[in-house]
């Protein structure tokens, strides 16, 4: 029963993001996991028995040594890379002697969605607080984006009081990579710091600060605040994305 009652809130809690319109690897891995521990819990009568059986065969013992050689690799690299992302959540800026840089989100239309308005949040929090402080702000149009990310940041900014002479919008980029690529340059052509503050989600620092740091940037987070039902789906989207940054950077 116990399984049976951890599946279904697990399930649920990957379910409530759909219905936000979020659907990634995040939600159909943890859709997946939590689904098939509410089955084994729903029918253990009948799960349980049939799989002792089958672990005391020949075959079924090989089969049960992959499986838990994958589920102790999965825990491994799931524990060291929620470490990491924790410590780069922590590696915040020691005073404002940096150039903030804020990595762009989905819009809607010409409305920032929910993820995108907590790293505006996160930015204009800042900004008020270290006023000498400069902002790039990078994120490119989609095809369903009426303006570029860039763009929205930057309205929004200035619409809280920022003022635009500190914000330069960079408006091409469409990955992480691109969109500290394309900051590098504009901090270089501009004679901005070269340390920069990334602000992002928290789930996302760690990564970013991956491909900060290649570009011979020094990094600190200036994490944004993620909305509780969007973070575990994320969450996990992130530990398959910081194996393939590893893998294919």
């Amino acid at each position: 029963m116990v399984r049976a009652i951890i599946g279904a809130a697990g399930c649920v809690t990957f379910i409530i993001p759909i219905f936000g319109g979020i659907f990634n690897i995040g939600t159909v891995t943890g859709l997946a996991f939590f689904g098939l521990l509410f089955l084994s819990g729903i029918f253990r009568k009948k799960f349980d028995p049939a799989v002792i059986n089958f672990v005391n065969t020949k075959a079924g013992k090989t089969v049960a040594y992959i499986i838990g050689a994958v589920v102790l690799f999965a825990a491994i690299t799931v524990t060291v890379e929620t470490s990491c992302i924790v410590g780069a959540i922590c590696d915040k800026p020691k005073n404002s002697d940096v150039t903030l840089v804020v990595l762009g989100c989905k819009v809607n239309g010409t409305t920032p969605s929910l993820m995108l308005r907590e790293r505006i949040d996160a930015a204009y929090e800042f900004l008020s607080e270290n006023p000498e402080a400069d902002c790039v702000l990078s994120g490119g149009q989609g095809e369903d984006e009426e303006i570029s990310e860039a763009r929205c940041m930057f309205e929004a900014l200035v619409a809280y009081g920022i003022s635009p002479d500190r914000l330069y919008p960079e408006d091409k980029s469409t990955s992480t990579k691109e969109n500290l690529e394309m900051s590098h340059e504009i901090i270089k052509r501009n004679g901005l710091k070269k340390d920069i503050a990334v602000v992002t989600n928290e789930f996302h620092e760690y990564r970013a600060g991956l491909v900060a740091k290649e570009l011979g940037l020094g990094f600190s987070a200036v994490s944004a605040k993620t909305a509780g039902w969007l973070l575990p789906t994320y969450l996990v989207r992130e530990w398959y994305a910081i194996i393939f940054e590893i893998l294919f950077r």
